[in-house]
């Protein structure tokens, strides 16, 4: 493989080949639109994006949107966690970069999240469950301050934060 992308590149770095990280992108992307409901896709698209992104960075930025659409088009509670971990090591590698995907983001996952932990507990699994996702949210939303992309809290899109930042702080509380 490829050897992860430095961060600042120095001045002797050798490029990647970058449009054939591309290419490999957009394959992935319509394999995952193709067969978006098996969970196997979804995790090996997550994983994939994970190691190109690492060695292309910012130079495939543009696919991540798409990458986010169709990995919440079909979503099972279980990769809820893996899904915001995801986001917030794309948060770690591409900092400020992120910013207009997450943006996008927030509203939909919140959305999610919500739904989700409002679903009745019925046993220790779902406990469980419930306990992890809500660690993962706070992780999350940890993320964004420590990367300083909390603004996406006030932009008109994701003034819903704002308004609820204290239910949500309640809700991980529980």
């Amino acid at each position: 493989g490829y050897p992860d992308m430095p961060s600042p590149l120095p001045a002797t770095y050798v490029m990647p080949p970058i449009e054939i990280f591309r290419q490999m992108a957009q394959a992935i992307l319509i394999s995952l639109e193709a067969m978006n409901v098996f969970k196997v896709v979804r995790d090996a698209a997550r994983f994939a994006f994970v190691r190109l992104v690492a060695t292309a960075g910012s130079q495939v930025m543009d696919f991540l949107p798409t990458l986010m659409t169709h990995l919440l088009a079909h979503f099972e509670p279980t990769e809820l966690v893996d899904f915001m971990n995801f986001i917030v090591l794309m948060m770690h590698r591409l900092q400020a970069e992120m910013y207009t995907v997450l943006e996008q983001l927030v509203v939909p996952l919140h959305g999610r999240i919500t739904e989700f932990l409002a679903t009745p507990i019925t046993g220790t699994d779902d406990k469980v469950s419930h306990s992890d996702t809500k660690k993962g949210y706070l992780n999350f939303l940890n993320a964004i301050m420590s990367n300083k992309l909390h603004g996406v809290f006030l932009t008109e899109s994701g003034s819903f934060a704002v308004s609820e930042f204290h239910a949500i702080l309640t809700l991980a509380s529980r």
